[in-house]
């Protein structure tokens, strides 16, 4: 039996499309791995900017409580000095020893020592 030229045309077409189908499905194929992984990736992204977010937070957050307590300090630290000035307190008239005199203005410094370890 012959086979026409026609018949090997459309055998050698038919290949040819065959070839092509299996070659885009191959490309279709790497694709759909390369969406796949992808999509694993863009995830993982996700997931890792949610973890960055919230270690912002946590640092921000204990940012904020450190500036409060420094400025709780602060209005402390003020609180005593104006007491000191209000009670003509310059450290040239301090004592040179820790004797105050009994019944005197001498409580100042147990004041003062008081509110300091308050702060600190």
């Amino acid at each position: 039996m012959m086979i026409s030229d026609t018949q090997k045309l459309l055998r050698c077409e038919l290949e040819s499309l065959k070839s092509q189908l299996q070659a885009q499905t191959k490309a279709f194929e790497f694709l759909n791995h390369s969406v796949t992984m992808l999509e694993k990736e863009s995830s993982l992204q996700q997931i890792k900017i949610q973890q960055l977010e919230e270690a912002q937070e946590e640092e921000i957050t204990d940012n904020l409580v450190n500036i409060q307590k420094m400025q709780k300090t602060q209005v402390k630290c003020r609180k005593v000095l104006t007491k000191m000035k209000q009670q003509g307190c310059e450290t040239s008239n301090w004592p040179e020893t820790e004797d105050t005199p009994l019944g005197g203005n001498g409580s100042w410094k147990n004041d003062l020592q008081k509110e300091l370890s308050d702060i600190w």
